[in-house]
């Protein structure tokens, strides 16, 4: 009698059933196992039998069941991308010690990855992984309880993947080394650095030497830091760099300006202070350098000066006063004549009077010049 496939096609009477094809013992043998990675067979590895498509083959030892310790060999790995352009490789961890020999340990407190095997169209030499199982010794990492899912978190050579229930990204350097030895990655203990994306899109870096950078996007704020303690944040209205002695170096603001070091500048709005060497523009109009001993001000248009610049001036005052004196006894100037006479005036007398009247107006202007002093 003939037998029809779902396509309408006739079936050879030499094809076994279905019944034969799998049989409770076929399905027994070829079923899906429980294993612990124990070799890695890289693509140049003599071990490695994939030649026409080069992929990195496993060795995996059965757990459990009538199977146990049995080692399954040449298996490939399922992977979540198969394509040209759409690929990814992972490579699973084997145990750390081998099974038998003097470095030799139990199966069970070995470390290498738990994964499922299967077979291809229950062909006994196409073992293949089919995803990965719970490792005994991870029980304090996975496990989800109900206020943490759902969540997504995974670990790979050190660094830790962590998306939480908020949808909040997280990963985490943990630092370790390859063991060349074993050929198996040691993860270290400390956190080496740690990035996170809040649900609000802010980051944060952290090293674990102190060094921080900081992105608030609600506020709109960046932060960075040196392990020394040197700061830069930009805030909303307001630039800060503080040193690491606690104090803030520069602080800029919409209508502020301060450095603040041995010698300390403040500015704010149309008011300018330096107190090192002491500047002061306290407003549109004034300002002042100096100490409340020797000290410039300008003012109103006045300039005032402190007391060794004051009497400076007032020398100068002075020597103009003498000078008027002078001119005024030159051209005022008699002798006796031959005669035995008093002579007239100098011809010249309003030449002297000429400059007697300039020098009274630069002492006009020296006088508003000095304005309080």
């Amino acid at each position: 009698m003939s037998k029809y496939r779902m396509d309408g096609s006739v079936e050879s009477s030499n094809v076994p059933s279905r019944e034969n094809l799998y049989a409770p013992q076929t399905e027994l043998e070829l079923g899906i196992y429980r294993c612990m990675i124990t070799e890695v067979r890289y693509t140049d590895s003599p071990y490695n039998i994939t030649f026409k498509n080069p992929q990195v083959t496993y060795e995996a030892v059965i757990l459990g069941g009538p199977k146990e310790g049995q080692i399954l060999t040449n298996i490939v790995a399922m992977h979540s991308l198969g394509g040209e352009y759409n690929y990814e490789e992972r490579i699973y961890r084997k145990l750390e010690n081998p099974l038998a020999g003097e470095k030799s340990g139990r199966i069970y407190e070995q470390k290498g990855d738990i994964v499922y095997v299967g077979f291809i169209q229950a062909n006994k030499s196409t073992p293949v992984i089919l995803g990965c199982g719970t490792q005994p010794l991870d029980e304090d990492n996975t496990g989800a309880r109900s206020d943490e899912g759902p969540r997504l978190l995974e670990e790979y050579n050190g660094v830790l993947k962590y998306i939480n229930r908020d949808g909040e990204l997280s990963f985490v350097r943990k630092g370790g080394s390859l063991n060349e030895a074993s050929g198996v990655f040691e993860p270290g203990e400390e956190r080496v650095s740690t990035f996170f994306m809040d649900k609000n899109g802010g980051l944060t870096l952290n090293a674990n030497d102190g060094s921080f950078l900081g992105l608030n996007a609600a506020a709109g704020e960046v932060t960075l830091s040196q392990k020394d303690g040197n700061a830069l944040a930009l805030l909303q209205d307001q630039i800060n760099i503080a040193h690491k002695s606690g104090s803030d170096l520069i602080s800029i603001g919409e209508d502020l300006l301060q450095i603040t070091t041995n010698g300390d500048l403040v500015q704010q709005s149309n008011a300018h202070t330096i107190d090192s060497g002491s500047i002061n523009m306290a407003g549109r109009g004034s300002a002042s350098i100096g100490d409340q001993i020797s000290k410039l001000v300008i003012e109103n248009g006045l300039i005032g000066l402190g007391s060794p610049a004051a009497e400076l001036l007032d020398l100068f005052d002075k020597t103009l006063d003498e000078i008027v004196n002078l001119t005024t006894a030159m051209a005022t100037e008699t002798h006796i004549g031959n005669l035995g006479y008093s002579t007239a005036p100098p011809i010249n007398s309003a030449n002297y009077l000429a400059v007697q009247a300039k020098i009274t107006v630069i002492k006009t202007l020296l006088a508003t010049i000095k304005g309080s002093v």
